[in-house]
């Protein structure tokens, strides 16, 4: 591979050349009102500081920080998660602090330390299979190509420019995909209310409130000994809850060889605890645990009607959960859910008015997905080109 010239004035050194950790420490029962940053106030991939908390929300020794400074989260470093606050406070100590130096830009720094390559070689040598962390010793054996400050401010400059057009245009994305969600639940709420076909008087007469029960078999799940569960798919599929679940159906992980309770393919399966609601369709035999329920509509009832119905009172029916630790429902609360029963030939025409609307909401929501990734491949290229040395950050900027 051809060696890449770096500019005049340029030089490859490792970060540890011009970073160092602080190991200023800070007491939250010295001071309880300090603003603290935990990982989770910090967004990934994009450098946002999107919240704030106060250092009496938490008792364990912090590490101190100051305006301008880089806040490097090193827990699971394929999150990405690299600021510089503009203002002062403590934050946890799986942030490592590197202080302002007079020959850097830290804002420079911060964008390389966010770079696809810097990530890929930190999540490859962080230790640690259930909390990994990188160590600042990996950190500092890293080569960054580091150009003069006044190129390092230009630089930052024009990324940051890039980048704030990129971020207006997202938030206009999200609030499209924001709007195509409502959109989804007001085409149920028509469903479910009489008001999303044309019918007539004495049709709408016929509509009826019915629970759950008088129209499907609902089944709460049942856990079996863990000893029966298994990968090697031998038996059924097994679902716990929600987290199994798709955009439709679920997705298997793990099998079992005896489950207690069956669902069949064609069922519906609603998460009863941690979160109450949701649900999906199977669409293969499957064992359910009890953080799920089966419910089987009766010969007359449309099933995608049911599954539509629920979907529109997944609202209502979380609302039913109780717990402390967890909401969970009992069955006989989901049994006593009331639905909005059109007559049988209804069902059938509402339910394919949804499929219609829906399609449509989705193809649209798709292509605004599509442009969400676009916008991600391109912030991405431009860090690329910025940190490359040879190739000037306009050159793909113009592009």
């Amino acid at each position: 591979m051809k060696q890449l010239i770096l500019p005049k004035g340029w030089v490859d050194i490792p970060l540890g050349q011009i970073l160092q950790p602080s190991k200023e420490r800070f007491d939250p029962a010295a001071n309880k009102d300090t603003t603290f940053i935990g990982l989770e106030h910090i967004e990934s991939n994009t450098g946002r500081i999107v919240k704030q908390g106060k250092s009496k929300s938490t008792s364990s020794i912090k590490t101190v920080f100051r305006s301008g400074d880089i806040l490097y989260g090193r827990l699971r470093p394929y999150l990405n998660k690299v600021c510089v606050p503009d203002f002062n406070g403590v934050c946890s100590t799986d942030i490592l602090v590197f202080p302002k130096r007079p020959f850097v830009s830290n804002k420079y720094i911060a964008l390389f330390l966010s770079t696809p390559n810097f990530v890929a070689y930190t999540n490859k040598n962080a230790t640690g299979v259930q909390h990994p962390r990188i160590s600042f010793k990996k950190i500092a054996e890293f080569q960054i190509s580091l150009p003069p400050l006044l190129e390092q401010k230009r630089i930052v400059a024009r990324v940051e420019s890039l980048f704030s057009k990129i971020n207006t245009t997202k938030q206009s994305l999200v609030a499209t995909l924001s709007l195509l969600k409502r959109h989804r639940q007001s085409v149920l709420n028509h469903a479910f209310r009489g008001m999303l076909i044309n019918t007539n008087s004495a049709i709408k007469l016929k509509w009826t409130k019915m629970p759950l029960s008088d129209i499907a078999l609902v089944t709460p799940g049942q856990s079996p000994p863990s000893f029966d569960y298994n990968r090697e798919k031998r038996g059924l599929p097994f679902f716990q809850g929600k987290a199994n679940f798709g955009l439709r159906h679920p997705m298997p992980e793990v099998w079992c060889d005896k489950p207690r309770k069956v669902a069949k393919k064609g069922d519906i399966l609603i998460s009863v605890r941690a979160p109450v609601g949701p649900v999906n369709i199977c669409d293969e035999d499957c064992g359910i645990g009890r953080g799920l329920a089966s419910i089987r509509p009766f010969s007359k009832i449309n099933s995608m009607y049911v599954f539509y119905h629920l979907h529109f009172l997944e609202a209502v029916i979380a609302a039913k959960g109780t717990g402390t630790t967890f909401k969970a429902i009992t069955g006989d609360q989901l049994k006593s859910t009331v639905l909005h029963v059109a007559p049988p030939c209804e069902q059938d025409r509402i339910v394919s008015k949804i499929e219609s609307l829906f399609t449509k909401i989705d193809n649209a929501s798709q292509s605004v997905e599509t442009s969400l990734l676009l916008l991600e491949q391109h912030r991405t290229s431009i860090l690329n080109h910025a940190f490359k040395g040879g190739c000037s950050v306009d050159t793909v900027i113009d592009q």
